[in-house]
């Protein structure tokens, strides 16, 4: 999913943006970590690696999937490298333009981070939906708009938390509560929201 203004830094800058393991413990709800959980927008694995992790430990399955063939496979070579790769499928999809082929109601949670600036967020958001089984969650993180960040795309195409709460809704996803993100990345707010067919 190539968006307007999406060009990634080198991963050791990009990393050094994030304390990845907390914020995976505070997005992705414990309960999901037994389940199917799906990553839009991958990247480097800076979350999809910790991620993998404590699915190791509880029994889980992450597919992370990303438009750009390098990052994925990348990322696949990095999760063999540490023994992740039971745990963790990387896979190529362009979300904008096709939905993935993870099956319908397959997932127990969804991850979207620092991507509804693209043209058209309510194509993911309808996607994260159709994956989610009741009572299943979607977490989504972006750079602020209100303070000045040290990456990020422009300030006029950042979505504010209110403009992602109406986006949640809008499709069909409800109980839209704040996370409190914190020193994990405080250039960033967070939001989780349930499929409540």
């Amino acid at each position: 999913m190539k968006g307007r203004d999406s060009a990634m830094p080198p991963a050791a800058q990009w990393e050094r943006f994030f304390q990845a393991p907390e914020v995976v413990c505070k997005m992705v709800p414990a309960e999901a970590l037994s389940s199917g959980i799906a990553e839009f927008g991958c990247g480097y694995g800076t979350f999809s690696l910790p991620l993998a992790r404590l699915l190791r430990a509880k029994g889980g399955h992450l597919v992370a999937m990303d438009y750009e063939e390098h990052l994925v496979e990348g990322l696949r070579v990095q999760a063999n490298a540490h023994g992740l790769g039971e745990h963790l499928t990387c896979l190529q999809a362009d979300l904008l333009e096709a939905p993935s082929p993870c099956a319908r109601g397959s997932m127990a949670h969804v991850m979207i981070y620092n991507l509804l600036h693209v043209e058209h967020p309510e194509r993911l958001l309808a996607e994260a939906r159709r994956l989610l089984r009741p009572q299943g969650t979607v977490s989504v993180m972006h750079w602020r708009s209100d303070i000045t960040t040290p990456r990020g795309p422009t300030m006029a195409i950042r979505p504010t938390a209110r403009q992602a709460m109406a986006w949640l809704q809008a499709a069909g996803l409800g109980d839209v509560q704040t996370v409190p993100l914190g020193n994990s990345t405080p250039w960033h707010w967070g939001l989780r929201a349930t499929f409540q067919r």
